[in-house]
């Protein structure tokens, strides 16, 4: 098949030439991220927002960074792309520094930098974390995109009251040329930061690769975020088959769509083996590789967690790598006094309830704490999570990697080798 889509810098759009400015100024600016939610801060902000193609206009070095939707999509690329990642700075502080992945991805040629950023998008990134959460408005009169042609009344409402949870997606599609937006900036909605489109068109260039991206990248399958929300999998690799009850799910999920097409839905198995882009590759020239993923390995070693309830309030706990989150969980009970009588969760990513979870044995979500060692977390030194105990009092401690050694002998159980502060009572009646 002859190539029939070209990319470059600028074409489909200018994602490439703006994710490179990105990455420029993240190189050569040390970016300090804020305390709250590790996001960039608002003087860095305003300075990457100036460089790219179509800056959101009217922002200040108070704008938060969810407020500028491209940089917000290219800050949750480069982590989950793994070309930046979160070090501990002077004073605690989180500085964003890149990998050396980066080097390898800009060695790559156009077209592959294009189709890893999506792959990176399609794969790796939470799309729940991508939104800002603020309102979207597609008002009549508004112009039909062209896929829904066919069955343009009943497509035309479907695609009217599914756009308010699409949200930022709408826009970030656009940056990969699936479709061209034209924002109304003019009218008010609910807040001065709801987004409301006057047109929304589909491009020949998203009609060409979306229906290979639906059909042969089937989201269910190849997004692992999703697969962890919803099917609790912790280990799935990109297109795995999805095991019965999941595909009973996924029925559900396509039920709707399926009524529309009068078709029995067709679940998509996946094939794990193969890289993201190979269905793309008779439509462009020079695709001819991406960037290795990187598999769940066991990584050996003394981790020493820094466990607190307040700033002057912790408890130092070394455990080894073949430990688990619930051994863990016992050292800070022992550590704090607690009677280990409640459920609890350790949130990955910092935020309490966030998908990013392991739970106590006992309840009913997973994935949980005993299904995995703490040396196949992944972690990194200066990563943060979250550890929550009793969902009803909600104790939350502050969990922080202060140190990853590879060599030394390792504890038999984890242990309290530093502390500060006086461990509050956990029932103060008694």
């Amino acid at each position: 098949m002859t190539a029939t889509i070209q990319i470059s810098e600028t074409e489909p759009t200018a994602l490439l030439k703006d994710f490179s400015e990105f990455t420029a100024y993240l190189t050569h600016h040390p970016v300090i991220l804020a305390t709250a939610r590790e996001f960039i801060g608002g003087r860095d902000l305003c300075a990457l927002n100036e460089a790219m193609s179509e800056p959101v206009p009217e922002t200040t070095t108070r704008t938060r960074q969810t407020l500028y939707p491209q940089l917000h999509l290219f800050y949750h690329l480069a982590l989950a792309g793994e070309l930046f990642h979160k070090v501990p700075g002077k004073g605690g502080k989180l500085i964003f520094e890149a990998t050396d992945r980066l080097a390898q991805y800009e060695e790559l040629k156009l077209t592959e930098r294009y189709f890893f950023l999506l792959e990176t998008f399609w794969v790796d990134c939470d799309w729940k974390k991508l939104q800002s959460g603020h309102g979207v408005r597609l008002d009549p009169p508004y112009e039909v995109p062209p896929v829904a042609a066919k069955k343009k009344k009943k497509w035309k409402d479907i695609f009217a009251r599914n756009l308010s949870s699409l949200e930022y997606l709408v826009l970030h599609l656009a940056v990969f040329g699936f479709w061209r937006v034209e924002l109304d900036r003019e009218s008010k909605g609910r807040s001065k930061h709801d987004i409301r489109f006057k047109r929304i068109e589909l491009t020949e260039f998203g009609a060409t690769l979306a229906p290979i991206l639906a059909g042969e990248r089937d989201f269910l399958h190849w997004n692992l975020p999703t697969r962890r929300q919803a099917f609790g999998e912790w280990k799935a690799r990109p297109g795995d088959p999805l095991d019965e009850q999941s595909v009973a799910i996924c029925r559900l999920v396509t039920e709707a769509k399926t009524r529309l097409e009068k078709k029995s839905p067709e679940i998509y198995g996946g094939q794990a083996d193969e890289p993201f882009y190979q269905p793309f590759e008779p439509l462009v020239e020079e695709l001819e590789r991406g960037l290795p993923r990187k598999h769940i390995e066991f990584e050996d070693g003394i981790y020493c967690f820094n466990v607190a309830l307040k700033k002057n309030l912790w408890r130092r706990i070394e455990t080894a790598g073949g430990h688990t989150l619930e051994d863990l969980h016992h050292a800070i009970q022992d550590a704090y006094g607690f009677d280990d009588d409640h459920l609890y969760a350790f949130f990955m990513d910092g935020e309490l309830w966030s998908d990013d979870k392991f739970t106590s044995p006992h309840d009913e979500e997973g994935p949980h704490v005993d299904e995995l060692r703490i040396g196949e977390l992944g972690l990194s030194e200066g990563q943060r999570m979250l550890y929550l105990f009793d969902y009803g009092d909600q104790w939350l401690f502050q969990i922080a990697v202060e140190a990853i050694r590879k060599s030394g002998a390792r504890p038999h159980k984890p242990k309290v080798v530093g502390q500060k502060g006086k461990a509050p009572e956990q029932y103060e009646y008694y």
